[in-house]
């Protein structure tokens, strides 16, 4: 038995010729007789067709192997001479028009290629069906495709018609090529091909007036499409097919498409337009939108318009500016059924340009203090828009750089403002508390006009603390005092003890746990008022020599009620120190509630 490998890779590979169909092969096997390659069928070849219908053909080359169709129109335009279109006049067709390029275009429907088994899938016994769904585009702005006048349709049919005139069969001889053990193995292609039933017309002569006889061969099936088809309208996909012999990897098939042409009124346009935008950038503004065979525009803040773009096929793209990477095309047919706008939007990736900002802000002259500047936030805010501001800080004498400032596109592109916060306690600004940049590019430095802040001498806190004891015999005692050492600056009574000129306070405590409150002044002399349930109120001076360290300022024993020890933590308060500068201090106090 012989038979014909797929084509693929093998450590050996043994070829034998001649042609079986799987199916075949498995019966040969089982029965136990010998195979012997079928002759090909003797069909009647494609009859002679006039040079210029054939120059009118369109080619459609199919491949299985690849599961493709390929579409070549005529090589001459309708319009030629060798088979002249029919042009509208007065409404009336003049000529028979057998269309090409210039009027129309022929699509396959996306996902409609078919292939199906030997004798499966609709296939005739021994057979392969291969389908695919086609669609026309009239690609004229004002004339409607409408039933032919030639070649002549079969009687109480309408519509533009389409079919096969001819059909013809990729031929190789197959073979096998390769080195060491690696060998590849091509089959051969050659056999028959008809067209299918999935046509939707019988068999008709369109040439002659003979009819369609036993053993004719100038017959052919078509299929029609409804009319009339709209100037820059596309048709619904309508299927054809082809059968095949399992030996055919490779065809090609030459169809005649044919209509006349009717005026349709005035031409028919639609405005495309949208917007172009960059996720870095915003909306843009400058580069190109072109649309084949209509026009193009430059967007401004992201818009564009493209208007008078004519009916059929058209090809969107978008040229940006420098720093931006094209998108992709996008395709858009106008017909009748078109909106107004037709909208094609497009998304641009761009690198932002950036720069640096450099500024410097500046102590008067005369400062009282010049604390570092390092805390201080400086925020640069780009005027374009579609921009992002960013900060900074500055080092201990105020000079600050920005760097990857947003240089922005349009209006206010490479200007902006420099605002600042957290200037250390005791600084103000002295006139304008912000500045600004112009004239940023990209890879650019620039300089933002300067400030100038005043900054007063601020002493530190000086830190209070109100301190529990633990409970004994139903009572607990509380100590306030004041950490001199936390400042004691020598401005303040010279390099000796700090000065306090007074101190009150305001305890408040609860009266559900706590009562009868006993205070004594410590290291102050004054005043403690307890009259008042829930408060203990504190007015005390200093003695005139000044005190260090850490300051007993009063203490209090209150009754406890209830069982258990009431709370024995640190409450703490920081306390401001002079603000005059006049080397006294005096210190006010409300503290937390005991708990």
């Amino acid at each position: 038995m012989e038979f014909i490998p797929t084509r693929h890779r093998g450590a050996r590979v043994w070829a034998t010729r001649g042609i079986a169909a799987a199916a075949v092969l498995a019966f040969a096997a089982c029965s136990g007789e010998s195979l012997s390659t079928p002759d090909d069928p003797n069909l009647p070849g494609d009859p002679p067709v006039s040079p210029a219908v054939a120059q009118a053909a369109w080619r459609f080359d199919v491949n299985l192997t690849k599961k493709s169709v390929k579409i070549t129109p005529p090589a001459v335009r309708a319009t030629a001479p060798s088979f002249s279109a029919a042009l509208a006049s007065a409404g009336t067709p003049a000529n028979p028009s057998l269309v090409g390029a210039d009027v129309i275009n022929l699509v396959v429907v996306p996902g409609s290629y078919v292939a199906s088994g030997v004798g499966t899938g609709g296939a005739s016994p021994g057979k392969v069906l291969v389908t695919f769904d086609v669609q026309i585009v009239n690609l004229l702005s004002s004339v409607d495709l409408i039933t032919p006048t030639f070649p002549t349709p079969p009687s109480g049919v309408t519509g533009i018609l389409m079919f096969p005139f001819a059909t013809n069969v990729t031929t190789t001889t197959g073979g096998a090529n390769g080195s060491g053990n690696d060998v590849i193995v091509d089959l051969p292609s050659h056999g028959q091909v008809t067209p299918s039933s999935d046509w939707s017309g019988a068999p008709h002569n369109f040439f002659n007036d003979t009819g369609c006889p036993a053993g004719s061969n100038d017959c052919y099936r078509y299929e029609n499409y409804a009319a009339p088809l709209a100037a820059g309208a596309t048709s619904v996909g309508q299927k054809i097919g082809f059968e095949i012999d399992p030996t055919v990897f490779q065809f090609s098939s030459k169809q005649i498409v044919a209509a006349d042409l009717q005026n349709s009124g005035p031409a028919l346009t639609r405005t495309v337009s949208g917007t172009v935008s960059s996720p870095q950038l915003g909306n843009l503004t400058g580069g190109t939108v072109a649309i084949t065979g209509a026009g193009n525009a430059s967007p401004s803040n992201g818009a564009y318009s493209v208007p008078n773009v004519g009916a059929g096929a058209h090809t969107v793209s978008y040229t940006p500016p420098a720093g931006c990477t094209a998108p992709a095309n996008q395709n858009v047919t106008i017909t009748a059924a078109s909106p107004s706008p037709v909208v094609v939007d497009f998304t641009v990736t761009c690198t932002a340009p950036t720069g640096t900002v450099n500024g410097q802000i500046s102590f008067q002259s005369g400062s009282a203090a010049t604390p570092s500047l390092t805390g201080v936030s400086v925020t640069v805010t780009p005027a374009a828009a579609g921009t992002s501001p960013s900060t900074t800080n500055p080092n201990a004498t105020g000079a600050y750089s920005r760097t990857g400032v947003a240089v922005g596109t349009g209006a206010g592109a490479g200007n902006g403002s420099v605002s600042f916060a957290n200037l250390p306690a005791g600084c103000a600004f002295v006139g304008a508390s912000t500045a600004s940049y112009t004239g940023l590019t990209n890879g650019g430095t620039v300089t933002a006009g300067g400030v100038t802040i005043d900054c007063a001498v601020v002493l530190a806190p000086y830190p209070v603390t109100y301190t529990w004891g633990s409970p004994s015999g139903g009572s607990i005692t509380l100590n306030v005092r004041i950490d001199m050492n936390a400042q004691n600056d020598p401005l303040n009574n010279g390099a000796g003890a700090d000065l306090i000129i007074g101190f009150q306070g305001t305890l408040i405590y609860p009266t559900a746990r706590l009562s009868n409150p006993s205070c004594t002044a410590g290291q102050l002399t004054g005043v403690i008022n307890t009259a008042t349930a829930g408060q203990v109120n504190a007015v005390l001076s200093n003695v005139p020599t000044g005190v260090g360290g850490l300051v007993n300022v009063y203490s209090c024993t209150f009754s406890i009620t209830g069982t258990g020890p009431t709370a024995t933590s640190t409450s703490g308060h920081n306390v401001a120190g002079p603000g005059n500068y006049n080397f006294t201090s005096k210190i006010n106090v409300t503290s937390d509630p005991v708990p």
